[in-house]
């Protein structure tokens, strides 16, 4: 599930990258992973999130694609566990660490 954009983290709240700390100005601009809701640098956000044009951050696009695995080895169709993926990116929390519990 993806982050709605009033979700978001303000701008103005960072000044460097989240994800390797480089400083931002007029050559490094702000990004916002599209899943989490952070804000990172052009490089650090460089993923897209399973076969999408979303930009994500590379923790979030690693949680989403252990749980792509994590549905398909449970089948196809299985609503149940895409159900828990929604809610899980909705509540912030890692989603690989639940769907396996």
């Amino acid at each position: 599930m993806l982050k709605p954009r009033a979700q978001w983290v303000a701008p103005s709240t960072r000044s460097s990258c989240v994800g390797c700390r480089s400083r931002f100005g007029v050559f490094r601009r702000k990004h916002h992973c599209r899943v989490c809701g952070d804000i990172f640098c052009r490089t650090c956000t460089s993923h897209k999130v399973a076969s999408t044009r979303v930009r994500a951050c590379g923790p979030c696009t690693a949680d989403w694609e252990k749980v792509a695995e994590l549905i398909a080895s449970a089948g196809q169709g299985n609503a149940g566990a895409q159900n828990n993926l929604a809610v899980c990116y909705y509540n912030g929390e890692s989603v690989a660490k639940d769907l396996k519990e």
